[in-house]
């Protein structure tokens, strides 16, 4: 049996990102708390320890990075498009992390 949950009340703003092929954003934190869904494309992210995670339609991730100790030189995830099309991204921003404190 599927079930349905009912609005939410913590979602902040939506914003739609393109990642330009061949680019690689340097290190950086989600802004704020934030689902991160594929429309089009590709895109990677790469986490503090160097794992590095591909994702595209059908998928998503939410991004909980903020005030992350700088180590090494690296704060946050690199991030960008893979292969030579752009990655369409929407970033859905909400108020609360629904996994708790990480």
């Amino acid at each position: 049996m599927f079930g349905t949950s009912g609005p939410r009340d913590d979602a902040t703003g939506v914003v739609f990102l393109s990642l330009v092929p061949g680019q690689e954003y340097e290190w950086h934190e989600n802004p704020v708390l934030q689902w991160i869904v594929p429309i089009v494309g590709r895109w990677f992210v790469t986490t503090m320890d160097g794992v590095r995670v591909e994702m595209g339609p059908g998928e998503i991730s939410f991004g909980a990075d903020q005030n992350c100790r700088l180590i090494e030189g690296r704060r946050g995830h690199l991030s960008g498009a893979v292969g030579s099309e752009p990655a369409v991204i929407m970033l859905i921003q909400v108020a609360s992390n629904p996994f708790g404190v990480v």
